[in-house]
């Protein structure tokens, strides 16, 4: 038996067909910016982009005034990446402040 029925942490299969005015999902960010992360509110809305620092391509997000809150940490990223290099805008909204910790959700505009 392959035992492949269920949901036991393998990688989104299909993900990369997900359309990218339908890419919706919660995620965490990476390596967040103390300094900026004590001036968020629940509820902020913040800017996703693509950076590139030393020909390195990476998601950032940010408030709206560009000051780097982090990266993102989550499965679709991937996806993330190319839909905002064919020119589809996201936001991400905070939905969780917790010692440094920070969630936010990740939609198109």
């Amino acid at each position: 038996m392959s035992g492949s029925s269920g949901s036991s942490g393998g990688s989104y299969s299909g993900n990369e067909d997900i359309a990218c005015e339908l890419l919706k999902f919660e995620a965490q960010i990476a390596s967040p910016n103390a300094a900026v992360v004590a001036t968020l509110v629940m509820g902020q809305e913040l800017s996703v982009v693509i950076s590139s620092s030393s020909g390195v391509q990476e998601i950032q997000v940010q408030t709206l005034d560009g000051a780097v809150v982090g990266g993102l940490l989550a499965n679709r990223v991937q996806r993330l990446r190319e839909c905002l290099l064919n020119g589809t805008k996201y936001k991400a909204t905070v939905t969780l402040i917790n010692l440094g910790q920070v969630r936010v959700y990740v939609e198109p505009i």
